[in-house]
């Protein structure tokens, strides 16, 4: 059986890791020339230094020793001495053209998979892969699969402040004071391996309200029973909670679950951040 690897900022929840067998990339933070682990700075440690300091964190590229000590680790407790690994998006990080490059070393034994996308999405693919090589599919099946989920994959998701994206200097000072005045929300979306700006709303009722109408429209796109979850940053917990009931009361069981979005994604778009994902249920997640 082949092992799977992804990155520590897939945002997969500990009991998910327990099941699956996913082995992770741990992810480095830098903040002002200093190097963290997401152990060392999560998410409420993270907004508090950007704030008080004004100068953003970003995730650095994983040194090239540190996915072969990854890749090694996880090659002897494969039962298949094989691995796919899952990075995300190469048009958002570095970190695929790192790991396509160390898997070389590993002569074949190593399948690096360009995700296309970040956070959670990203883990949805890894959790897929794993029970994927769980049934016996090897890694030409996976990757397939893979491409497939990722074409049938809706991650759009509400900013709960522009000071955020101003830091990250996607936005000048005066825009991101203009919209915080008037309580704009830009609402992204990740389409085909980029970031893309859908609208702006106005308060987290509007900002709720566009997450759940892209559902609709992704549901009807599809035509197929849906997969839903509620992601949030810190301090999105309660417009993650209004996402839900909104959705339940349209979709009805099985529940779309709140799931926490780690210091990755918060160190970009900041606290108060709501998401929505959804995937067809066919696509298989073991035992989530």
């Amino acid at each position: 059986m082949l092992t799977v690897t992804t990155e520590s900022t897939a945002d997969i929840l500990p009991l998910q890791l327990g099941y699956s067998g996913i082995q992770l990339l741990p992810v480095p933070l830098g903040h002002q020339g200093r190097v963290y682990s997401e152990r060392e700075l999560p998410p409420d440690q993270l907004v508090n230094l950007i704030r008080a300091t004004g100068e953003p964190a970003r995730t650095l590229p994983v040194p090239d020793e540190a996915v072969a000590r990854t890749f090694e680790a996880a090659l002897q407790s494969s039962r298949s001495g094989r691995l796919v690994h899952v990075a995300s998006g190469s048009r958002f990080t570095p970190h695929y053209e790192v790991a396509a490059r160390v898997a070389e070393r590993f002569g074949g034994r190593v399948q690096v998979i360009d995700g296309g996308t970040v956070s959670y999405a990203l883990g949805v693919q890894a959790l897929h892969a794993a029970h994927l090589a769980d049934q016996g599919a090897d890694s030409g099946q996976i990757g397939s699969a893979l491409s497939e989920l990722r074409e049938r994959t809706l991650l759009t998701f509400a900013v709960e402040s522009l000071d955020f994206l101003r830091v990250n200097g996607r936005i000048g000072n005066v825009a991101a004071f203009i919209g915080n005045w008037l309580g704009l929300r830009p609402v992204l979306a990740v389409e085909a391996g980029e970031v893309v700006n859908k609208s702006r709303v106005r308060g987290q009722d509007a900002a709720v309200r566009t997450l759940l109408s892209a559902t609709h429209q992704f549901q009807r796109q599809t035509g197929e029973t849906l997969r839903l979850y509620c992601g949030h940053t810190i301090g999105g917990e309660g417009g993650a909670g209004q996402l839900q009931a909104q959705l339940q009361a349209v979709y009805g069981n099985p529940p779309a679950p709140l799931h926490p979005l780690g210091s990755g994604l918060t160190a970009n778009v900041g606290p108060g951040t709501v998401a929505v994902l959804a995937f067809p249920r066919r696509f298989g997640l073991g035992y989530a």
